[in-house]
């Protein structure tokens, strides 16, 4: 039997010029019995609000 649990991160880092970015990371994993099959994540910049 296969489940699915969706997760995610709100991230800040500064990159090579010193500048802030914020990022949303989504991770869908994948479950195969007792077991990790696959972990896809998508990343994508935070909205301003």
């Amino acid at each position: 039997m296969e489940h699915w649990l969706t997760t995610g991160n709100d991230i800040t880092f500064t990159d090579g010029e010193g500048n802030e970015v914020k990022e949303n990371h989504v991770h869908d994993v994948q479950f195969v019995g007792n077991q990790i099959k696959r972990i896809n994540v998508y990343s994508r910049p935070a909205s301003d609000e």
